[in-house]
């Protein structure tokens, strides 16, 4: 172990030469990226397996020298959104002769006296379209810094020539628009001295602050996750800071494990969202967005018709009861189903936070709660990896992480043993209790590496799994063998029984009464709430969940784990006691009958056009917007209204509409799949998908947005040309 760590602090070096070595006779080419004492990674198409001994010719020309070395890890070559990016070896050496130490000491010397300070590169490989000579043409870069960018390209662009380019990120939703000039050209034989593609070096000029932020925030995600991706396990998060350097999940666990007590602030741009904590777990969520009201979620999941909505909302401004009050009141939805979805609605609002890569963040003690909040038994854990696996694209993921289906991962931690974690993410721990690959982990849960690494990333943000370059030894293997073995089993009556108490107790315990899921009378003083609650636990710990097989009732356990913790935590404290009883809330203040109306015009527009009817959509629209002109979402849809009707007349008068409603509204999926239809009308069928996708992940019945996305999708692979990878 101590070699182990030893070796892991040796920094490497940044240097791109030729290397050579022999597979089965036969000469193999490589390029090396960085360099160390004890070690290098080497880029090539050809990739040995892990344990394979090689000899290696370092350099060219005078300046070569000889080492022994053992694969440790790989990267095989893959696909990134439309790029190949090839793969690579990471290679511990033997004993180094004394001509490799002085190359890597005369290196190390040569970057310690270069005082210039500079940018950090990274060999990233993404798409980029710019124009040459009157045409469009679409190439990939091989590394990106904030200075500027590597474009491999064998078009003749000349020195100091003016560029513009629009760079395609995962993850990000739109390209982002790049200004510069050419700094330098690399020829073929130049560029197969170092090993890179032909192509030019391409220094940023005059970037406009959206484009240098955008870069910014993903070079700061690249240098977190790639370079300290320890930093979530051994550095504590500040109260407040900026959304660029911390991601919501990351500030959501951090607070979870200080079970800190409070209010969370975040803001993005013109949005606005309240999250309280009580020990570090969400109780209440309040937002500004149009599509976080309560109504608007209910008519979209389809738990309420519009017209019930309609009705609902004239209602409740007419009378003092509160809005679930008058849903139930009517037979519109029963108490059981509002109050799940009374849970799902809050979650869903602070998951909407989860792609906020900009903007700012503040947690403050708060000891009392204000009477206008009330009490969610919220699942922290469900949140964090639902939210993580919706937002934030596998390729994102892979280009943050450096991973590849190779890269192994372990467990170094657990969380606590009444923590309410998703069963299929126990699994995954289970899995990783010794280093597993990411293929090897895709073939025991029979899925796609893509599927499996929005949950990874989530594991290594809180801490419990790490990236293991080790190679796993065969005492390592029969030790895992073992423990699998030795683990103990639920007979199939027992089995049965425990599924069969899951389900009695989830209908019974979904009213949300607190007092009735720990059994104790309003009166009970912390001792007795203590003894009710271990008796609540003990028939839902983490470790009798781990032998459930059934996905629903592992599902319904942990949820069920979730409300009586929050049970305890909410009637032990006085505070919380007394405002528990309080669910929902009525609209009030001067701008609630314009509220109403305004959303009342949305649904109604929504529906209208679905109908076919768009004259009728665009009169109806025209006036509301005449009636509440500041109004940003009424100019989404009556953009695309207009399109509609007209998408040669009415096109650039829709696309900045449009554009201006998603900037306030970004959490509406219909104004995504808008946005989809209008790049599908323009042919721009990477785009198009995106903005499906987008759609998708915000409202996951949007069935008219998934039939597109895949009709984009099909339509963006058969226009690309394959990608062109040399070097």
């Amino acid at each position: 172990m101590t070699a182990s760590k030893d070796r892991r602090r040796s920094k490497r070096i940044k240097h791109r030469m030729v290397v050579r070595f022999e597979v089965g006779g036969v000469s193999q080419r490589g390029v090396i990226l960085d360099l160390s004492e004890v070690g290098l990674f080497v880029q090539s198409d050809r990739i040995l397996s892990l344990g394979s001994e090689l000899s290696l010719t370092v350099g060219s020309g005078k300046q070569v020298v000889s080492v022994q070395g053992t694969v440790v890890w790989s990267l095989s070559k893959r696909i990134d959104d439309g790029v190949e990016c090839p793969g690579g070896m990471g290679i511990s050496l033997a004993a180094a002769s004394a001509e490799y130490l002085q190359l890597v000491h005369r290196l190390r010397s040569q970057a310690a006296e270069a005082h210039r300070p500079s940018e950090e590169r990274f060999d990233v490989y993404h798409r980029v379209s710019f124009e040459s000579q009157g045409a469009f043409l679409t190439e990939y870069i091989q590394n990106l810094s904030r200075g500027g960018m590597y474009l491999a390209t064998e078009t003749h662009l000349k020195p100091n020539t003016p560029i513009r380019a629009k760079l395609e990120i995962p993850g990000v939703p739109d390209p982002i628009e790049v200004t510069g000039r050419i700094a330098y050209l690399m020829s073929a034989q130049k560029a197969l001295e170092v090993g890179r593609a032909p192509g030019v070096g391409v220094q940023f000029v005059d970037l406009v602050p959206e484009a240098k932020a955008a870069i910014e925030q993903y070079l700061h995600r690249l240098e977190v996750h790639r370079c300290t991706p320890e930093r979530r396990q051994v550095k504590e998060i500040p109260f407040s800071g900026s959304l660029g350097h911390y991601l919501v999940p990351e500030i959501l666990l951090d607070l979870h494990r200080k079970r800190a007590t409070g209010l969370l602030r975040l803001e993005f741009r013109e949005l606005k969202t309240s999250v309280y904590l009580k020990q570090g777990q969400p109780i209440f969520v309040e937002s500004n967005g149009r599509t976080d009201k309560l109504g608007y979620y209910l008519v979209q999941k389809e738990k309420i018709s519009l017209d019930a909505w309609e009705a609902s909302m004239r209602e409740v401004g007419e009378s003092d009861l509160r809005y679930g009050e008058v849903l139930i009141k009517n037979g519109w939805i029963d108490g059981a189903a509002l109050a799940e979805a009374l849970i799902e609605h809050h979650e869903e609002k602070l998951i909407h936070t989860f792609p906020w890569f900009d903007g700012k963040f503040m947690f403050s003690t708060v000891t009392e709660w204000p009477a206008s909040i009330s009490i969610f038994p919220l699942r922290t854990f469900h949140i964090l990896f639902s939210g993580i696996r919706r937002w934030y694209d596998p390729p994102l993921i892979r280009s943050w992480m450096g991973l590849a289906p190779e890269s192994r991962i372990r467990r170094v931690s657990s969380p606590s043993a009444d923590a309410p974690i998703p069963p299929r993410v126990l699994r995954l721990l289970r899995l990783i209790a010794e280093s597993r690959s990411l293929l090897e982990i895709s073939a025991e849960f029979k899925e796609s590496v893509d599927l499996l690494l929005p949950d990874i990333f989530a594991l290594i943000l809180a801490g419990w799994a790490a990236l293991d370059f080790a190679q796993p030894t065969k005492e390592t293997a029969a030790r895992v063998s073992r423990k699998q073995a030795a683990a103990p089993a639920l007979s199939e009556q027992a089995m049965e029984t425990l599924k069969r108490r899951i389900r009695e107790d989830h209908k019974r315990l979904r009213s949300l009464d607190f007092y009735e899921i720990l059994g104790v009378r309003p009166t009970a003083n912390e001792a007795e709430l203590m003894r009710a609650y271990v008796a609540c636990t003990a028939p839902y710990s983490s470790t009798l969940i781990e032998n459930l097989e059934d996905p629903e009732a592992c599902e319904q356990a942990a949820q069920i784990a979730s409300w009586i913790r929050l049970a305890y935590d909410t009637l032990r404290d006085p505070g919380l006691r007394q405002i528990y009883a309080r669910r929902g809330s009525k609209p009030s203040g001067a701008g609630r009958d314009s509220q109403i109306d305004i959303e009342r015009y949305l649904l109604r527009g929504v529906q209208t056009l679905e109908q076919g009817k768009v004259k009728e959509a665009v009169r109806l629209l025209e006036a509301a917007l005449k009636q509440y002109p500041d109004d940003s979402s009424l100019r989404g849809y009556l953009a695309w209204a207009l399109f509609t009707k007209d998408p040669k007349e009415h096109l650039q008068r829709a696309s900045e509409l449009l554009e201006d409603a998603i900037q306030h509204e970004p959490a509406d999926p219909h104004l995504r799949y808008f946005r989809g239809e209008i790049f599908a009308y323009l042919g721009n069928w990477s785009r198009a998908e995106k903005s499906y996708a987008q759609a998708v992940r915000l409202h996951p019945n949007f069935i008219k947005a998934a039939a597109a996305h895949e009709r984009a999708r099909d339509r963006r692979i058969a226009q690309e040309r394959p990608a062109r990878v040399r070097g």
